[in-house]
């Protein structure tokens, strides 16, 4: 079992059933999270909060898509892991540039161990901003 506690994940999900989907598999690992239902949300949390520890975000979503809130993002924080979800398949995602702020991709639909495991490969080690 991951014990996360402490740690903060941001979900940038517009769709409900895949935000209760990701929110259901993090959560038993103690984990604060965070929901940002478009890009310009997912923006507006990390400006706000310093202590993000991982982004989740959809490519697609309305008012500020995924690509344009990964750029923005990037110029207020360069470290914070950013792993995009996505139902574009791998190769698609490779050819989309968003200037590959990203740190990784996962397509749906989502594997558990999966999931937990690329978070985990992509939190900075404690005491290490």
């Amino acid at each position: 079992m991951r014990n996360w506690a402490g740690r903060t994940i941001l979900i940038a999900e517009d769709d409900l059933n895949n935000y209760i989907l990701m929110q259901f598999i993090i959560k038993r690992t103690g984990a604060k999270i965070l929901r940002a239902n478009n890009g310009k949300e997912a923006l507006d949390i990390v400006n706000k909060l310093k202590n993000v520890d991982a982004i989740l975000m959809d490519y697609q979503m309305p008012v500020m898509s995924g690509a344009e809130a990964i750029i923005k993002i990037r110029r207020v924080n360069k470290n914070v892991p950013i792993i995009v979800i996505s139902g574009y398949s791998p190769c698609d995602l490779k050819n989309m540039s968003a200037s590959n702020g990203y740190n990784e991709t996962l397509t749906k639909p989502i594997q558990v161990d999966q999931l937990l495991g690329t978070i985990e490969r992509h939190f900075q080690p404690r005491g290490m901003a």
